[in-house]
């Protein structure tokens, strides 16, 4: 009997200790989050881009910075576009424009590809590329931070979905006005546009293309809307020569107030009537531009009395000017004007001014125009690159529009290339 209740006894020990002392456990899976030192883990190469560019981002953008502006002349604002070159990577940002180039490291968006391997999240692995931090480095400098200079200009400026297709969507600034002169960037030279007759500072995206070819050369530029086109909130009836040559000092006054710039290296690229304004200014001595691109400048009234129909109907508008203070004139292109007294008499006053320009002048410009062009005659910009002692560039197609208007993207960067060759020769020369 006491062997059974031993035996028994001892049947529960062993029972007992199989269910609570001598229990062993099936070895664990490994974990799915893998430890950031372990071989297999993702690892991100420092030169990895983690946040690539999007596809459909402009290449020039990186070449240009552009502000909307407006400036004062006149007792009015006008508008204007201010190119400036790429920031050097040790360049100040304007003060106005917060630009990640120049902020601390520890500021900028933490990029994986730059943190040490053993310091990395637990698990990077699951996290979709797309939604990765993104990388300063990988970016255009100007584009790093959310810098306004990077909107397209269509977003300031009404006339920017006339641009060709294809050309580089402006940046600009919405009424800012980037204030640099108390930064480390050196004075830039600078090119002063003026559009033609009619025009407006685009030229429907032909001065674009070519502020953003000289920005990409290293020389800063602005145009602007002369009265009565483009976004001018004033009648065409403003539009004289007067106020043109007043509003072209006004921003040259305003960019040597705002800007770096390199006062001895000063251009002027003036198409149509903004060649008249450039070879007026010029002439007379109303500021020292160290060369000029005059495309098809219409230096000579001959031109304008024939767009008119002929000396008979130039003297009917000029008589109805002065009876109703301005006369409508509806251009070959289809364009109503509103032209005032002043504008004939200008016009009367200030004719051929590339005969009076000073021989100090010559061999510092370069005359662009076309063998087909009906409105500026080739016989006159030959005329005035005479007078001048200027290069010239003949080109055998574009009439009149230059790819401005037909949309000829071919011919408006060769104007483009031939005016920064041209200005980095003569402008840049004036540096050193």
């Amino acid at each position: 009997m006491m062997q059974k209740t031993i035996a028994r006894i001892v049947m529960i020990l062993l029972l007992l200790g199989s269910a609570f002392g001598c229990r062993t456990d099936k070895p664990k899976p490994a974990s799915p989050t893998a430890s950031p030192s372990a071989t297999n883990a993702p690892s991100v190469s420092p030169d990895t881009d983690a946040s690539p560019m999007p596809s459909d981002e402009p290449v020039s953008a990186a070449t240009y910075r552009e502000f909307y502006v407006t400036f004062p002349s006149r007792g009015v604002d006008v508008h204007a576009s201010v190119v400036l070159p790429p920031r050097a990577e040790s360049s100040g940002a304007p003060a106005s424009s917060p630009d990640a180039s120049a902020m601390p490291d520890a500021s900028a968006s933490p990029d994986a590809s730059m943190i040490p391997e053993g310091s990395a999240s637990p698990d990077a692995s699951p996290v979709p590329e797309s939604s990765a931090s993104p990388d300063v480095s990988a970016m255009p400098e100007s584009s790093a931070s959310p810098d306004a200079s990077l909107m397209p200009e269509s977003s300031a400026s009404p006339d920017a979905s006339m641009i060709p297709e294809g050309s580089a969507s402006p940046a600009a600034t919405e009424g800012v006005t980037p204030i640099l002169q108390n930064t480390s960037e050196a004075g830039y030279p600078w090119v002063v546009f003026l559009h033609g007759h009619g025009g407006e500072r685009n030229e429907n995206g032909g001065f674009s293309e070519i502020a953003h070819t000289l920005a990409s050369n290293g020389i800063a530029s602005i145009r602007m809307d002369f009265a009565g086109s483009g976004e001018s909130e004033e009648p065409f009836t403003e539009n004289t020569l007067t106020s043109m040559y007043t509003d072209t000092l006004a921003a040259i006054d305003f960019i040597k107030a705002t800007y770096p710039v390199d006062e001895n290296a000063i251009g002027v690229f003036g198409f149509d009537m903004g060649g008249r304004v450039a070879l007026h200014l010029i002439a007379q001595k109303l500021f020292d531009f160290r060369s000029a691109v005059l495309l098809a400048p219409a230096n000579s009234n001959s031109d304008w009395i024939t767009l008119f129909g002929g000396q008979e109907e130039w003297n009917r508008y000029k008589t109805q000017a002065e009876l109703n203070n301005y006369t409508t004139f509806t251009t070959p292109f289809g364009q109503a004007q509103d032209l005032s007294i002043q504008w004939f008499s200008d016009l009367e006053m200030s004719d051929d001014p590339a005969a009076a320009t000073d021989p100090s002048f010559r061999n510092r410009a370069l005359i662009i125009y076309a063998s087909n062009d009906t409105t500026v005659s080739p016989e006159v910009s030959r005329y005035v690159a005479e007078k001048l002692g200027a290069e010239t560039l003949v080109l055998d197609s574009g009439g009149h529009s230059y790819g401005f208007y037909a949309e000829n993207k071919e011919l408006v960067q060769k104007i483009a290339s031939a005016a920064a060759e041209f200005f980095l020769k003569t402008l840049r020369t004036a540096q050193r």
